[in-house]
């Protein structure tokens, strides 16, 4: 059995997860440029109008990744967004697989990639500092990573499935680092056992005061935490 169709899908469901329209751009271009066929019904992704709409929306949605509380307003948003680039994606270059098929399993993998991201992204909000937001960081490499494995599953689908498992690797390892970065900087409330933060001045679940054990700055001048 080729292995191909499914390692394909696996590469595009991945990258429709991370960025939506740039792996439909990704896929269109690579169709266009090196000239792969796509399925039938599926070669407008191939014009030049597409390739420009869905290239002002991958900028939007890079604009959207890159600000938190425009990130958080339109999440349900780009969540479709990535459920249709995945499931379109997948059945546009599906060869050996029902169109229909290839396209759920493409949307299920998409909304997958997209809730493993978001509780990344999630963690590493927590660990951000003055001086450094790691994020910030993951939001630039996503963008060249995700159009990467888009042109990859249709062009070398081992070298995409090769480029999902160790982002995958790495998202594990760093969550973990950033969860347990987090637990560093959080105490016990003294009166309910909550954890909260050590910069903090008062507990979120129980609303005691608290005396706070390190101030933002660390100087005695420094900035004061809520909780």
């Amino acid at each position: 059995m080729d292995p191909t169709p499914i390692l394909r899908l696996l590469g595009l469901g991945a990258a429709s997860g991370t960025r939506g329209a740039l792996t439909l751009l990704g896929v269109g271009l690579t169709a266009r440029l090196l000239d792969l066929p796509l399925g039938a019904g599926w070669t407008f992704l191939e014009r030049p109008a597409v390739l420009g709409a869905l290239a002002a929306l991958a900028l939007a949605e890079a604009i959207l990744e890159r600000d938190d509380d425009l990130q958080d307003l339109a999440a349900l948003a780009l969540a479709g967004v990535r459920a249709a680039s995945g499931g379109v994606a997948a059945a546009a270059s599906a060869d050996r697989l029902p169109p229909w098929l290839a396209g759920a399993l493409g949307v299920a993998l998409a909304l997958g990639t997209d809730l493993a991201r978001r509780r990344l992204h999630a963690a590493l909000k927590l660990v951000r500092t003055e001086v450094a937001d790691p994020r910030r960081w993951l939001v630039r490499l996503e963008n060249g990573g995700a159009l990467g494995v888009a042109v990859a599953a249709l062009a070398a689908p081992v070298v995409a499935l090769g480029a999902v498992v160790v982002a995958a690797t790495v998202a594990v390892a760093v969550n973990r680092a950033a969860h347990a970065a987090e637990a560093l900087r959080r105490r016990p409330c003294p009166a309910c056992g909550a954890a909260i933060r050590v910069e903090a001045s008062g507990c979120p679940r129980c609303g005691a005061n608290v005396p706070v054990e390190r101030r933002i700055g660390g100087g005695a001048g420094g900035v004061l935490r809520g909780r």
